[in-house]
């Protein structure tokens, strides 16, 4: 079956597998070098992010070193709690930006609606629908930007 895309779409990524988990681990994002992670969860079908790294690298490679000693020192001790508070964080800013889209889609139709209302009988109502079509609607949210972290 089909994986899901990252939330981050890249190139000349690292990717090692971990724990039955995919992680895809910095890259290109087609306007720069990023060092964000993501790792994939066979069992919800789902990305999640993971830690970041501090320093952006693309073309990079990743290995899984087994037998380390003091492995535990590196292992988050609550990971499982730790993904799910991701996702969840994850399923509310798209919940966020949904509810954004949709008041910026509302108001957009309120003001063509009042334009029309508002309208006296000197102006057709063809006029007024033809200069509300040609209005420009920008939206609330801000717009991708490859440099945000």
């Amino acid at each position: 079956s089909a994986v899901p895309e990252m939330y981050n779409p890249r190139s000349n990524f690292a990717i090692e597998v971990i724990d039955d988990m995919i992680f895809a681990i910095g890259g290109f994002n087609g306007v720069t070098t990023i060092y964000h992670v993501e790792c994939y969860d066979e069992k919800t079908d789902e990305w999640y992010e993971a830690t970041d790294m501090n320093i952006y690298r693309s073309a990079l490679s990743a290995c899984v070193i087994m037998g380390l000693p003091n492995v535990y020192d590196y292992i988050h001790q609550h990971r499982d709690s730790l993904m799910e508070e991701k996702r969840q964080k994850l399923l509310a800013i798209e919940g966020r930006q949904g509810r954004q889209r949709q008041n910026a889609n509302d108001e957009s139709n309120s003001s063509q609606q009042s334009v029309v209302q508002s309208s006296n009988s000197n102006v057709s109502s063809d006029e007024v629908i033809n200069n509300a079509s040609s209005m420009m609607l920008v939206p609330r949210y801000p717009a991708f930007s490859p440099y945000s972290p």
